[in-house]
């Protein structure tokens, strides 16, 4: 059977909005907060612009391979970010989802909501998605410098 979730997180950073989108759309950048625990070997190819794809394929020597593909599908500079995308383990399909990434002003910095709309194919449970979506924007904090304004589990 499938399960359906819609999940949020939310972060505020200490650097204006135009900062946070740009960690998202340079592939260099983010590789680096993308990336995945320690222990990984990820790669990440990423060709960010509307109907473009991004995959990202990750192992470890005592898990599955994580292979994630996505395709966005809005992308507004400094504003939003929509895509979809779907993610395997060791080539079976677990996950499908619609993700959307916004970025608010919050006094001279920016508030990161990240929704998901997501189709748990497997027994997988929606925690290990919303601890993921938490580690990405805690690493996307010190990406940019552990600039924050505090971070928020939910909106």
């Amino acid at each position: 059977m499938i399960k359906h979730a819609t999940l949020v997180a939310a972060h505020v950073y200490a650097v204006p909005p135009v900062e946070v989108f740009s960690a998202w759309a340079d592939p260099a950048v983010k590789a680096r907060w993308a990336g995945g625990p320690p222990g990984w070997n990820p790669r990440l190819d990423l060709d960010f612009r509307v109907d473009g794809v991004e995959r990202y394929h990750g192992t470890r020597t005592d898990g599955p391979a994580h292979t994630v593909q996505a395709r966005y599908l809005d992308i507004v500079p400094s504003k939003r970010i929509v895509y979809s995308y779907d993610v395997l383990l060791d080539q079976v399909r677990v996950l499908v989802s619609l993700a959307t990434i916004e970025f608010v002003r919050h006094g001279r910095g920016t508030r990161l909501v990240h929704t998901e709309q997501a189709a748990f194919l497997t027994e997988h449970d929606t925690s290990q998605l919303e601890q993921h979506m938490r580690n990405a924007l805690k690493s996307l904090e010190a990406e940019l410098g552990g600039h924050t304004a505090g971070g928020e589990p939910r909106p």
